[in-house]
């Protein structure tokens, strides 16, 4: 229940990387068609710095004052103390997180997705075994969940940071050579899909509220174990959809329409195929994804989570047609296009 009620604030970090990544991504793509490296490392720098900034400004509030956070995420008297505890543990490494998400952008651009799969896989592997260490051996509780997840967040950052420290990356950080009106057209581009995060943010916190209001607790365990998957729902259209983005802008900053048409066409005809194919899949499995979390068929929490999984998995397929098109029209700098789809 209680990682359930956290799920609004994923979202809000999620509207915050989607916010610099996403536009300093576009901006990148576009320079270094144009073989404007400076400027490609101006805009690299601006990122950084900026999610650093807020990122630790988010921590210290949570940190500090949790309290406010669990009363805006509909937190019960009898849940609110056990999700402080989870806030602060999670927050000692949400600057990590936030630098992490920025770099796997930046090394999709210069071609070293294997660092970022290497980072992924340590992060995983380091969490189920933290978890183990700090729930199972020395009793930490939900400080110690969240407290795991920060560790392991260091770790994904570290991994990806190596390759910025060893002098070896195309893109670089230029502190001194910084153009700080680059930061308006980041967060110009950046703006539609963080605006679309922080739209299904407010409507986590909606949920929540509606679900423990109607259904009480079993409703939020159901809530939380369907979310839980969230990331298998979308692995698929994510990385489809980042490809439109990444070769998109590229082809954009090229004022290639050729690749343009031949990337959109093969999204269409081959990337929502597959999103299709694993969705059906997933959906036809929801039986034992139910018993993963739930298995007493006769207790009220089995049907709710049951039907979550049955049907959740077809929002991704038009989910990904969506985020696909509102990628590609980015790109193209076709704004008011972006907006409105996110909206």
């Amino acid at each position: 229940a209680v990682t359930g009620l956290f799920g609004p604030v994923s979202n809000l970090l999620n509207a915050v990387n989607v916010l610099f990544f996403s536009g300093a991504q576009v901006l990148c793509g576009r320079y270094l068609g144009k073989h404007m490296s400076e400027r490609t490392n101006s805009v690299f720098t601006l990122d950084m710095e900026a999610i650093v900034l807020v990122s630790f400004l988010l921590t210290g509030f949570c940190v500090l004052v949790p309290g406010p956070v669990t009363s805006l995420l509909g937190a019960s008297p009898a849940l609110a103390g056990d999700l402080a505890a989870y806030i602060r543990g999670y927050a000692a490494g949400l600057p990590f997180f936030c630098m992490g998400t920025q770099l796997t952008a930046f090394l999709q651009l210069e071609q070293q997705e294997k660092r970022s799969y290497a980072a992924i896989l340590v992060m995983f592997a380091s969490n189920v075994l933290l978890n183990w260490l700090f729930i199972g051996v020395l009793k930490m509780g939900l400080f110690g969940l969240g407290l795991a997840t920060s560790a392991a967040n260091f770790l994904f950052f570290l991994i990806q940071a190596l390759h910025y420290f060893s002098g070896k990356s195309a893109i670089r950080l230029v502190p001194r050579k910084v153009i700080v009106s680059d930061l308006k057209d980041i967060l110009l581009n950046g703006f539609p899909g963080a605006a679309s995060q922080a739209c299904i943010f407010l409507r986590g916190i909606l949920l929540n509220r509606i679900i423990a209001a109607s259904v009480g607790q079993h409703g939020l365990e159901a809530f939380s174990a369907v979310n839980s998957f969230g990331c298998i729902y979308w692995a698929v259209p994510a990385g489809v959809t980042s490809a439109v983005m990444v070769l998109g802008s590229v082809y954009a900053g090229e004022e290639d329409r050729a690749g343009l048409y031949t990337l959109m066409k093969s999204f269409l005809r081959y990337g929502l195929t597959l999103v299709i194919f694993v969705s059906l899949a997933l959906s036809a499995s929801c039986v034992p994804l139910t018993r993963i979390f739930f298995r007493d068929p006769a207790s009220p929490v089995y049907p709710m989570a049951l039907h979550g999984f049955l049907l959740f998995p077809f929002s991704s397929i038009l989910s990904a047609f969506t985020v696909g098109f509102s990628n590609y029209y980015h790109c193209l700098g076709q704004e008011k296009i972006v907006r409105t789809i996110s909206f």
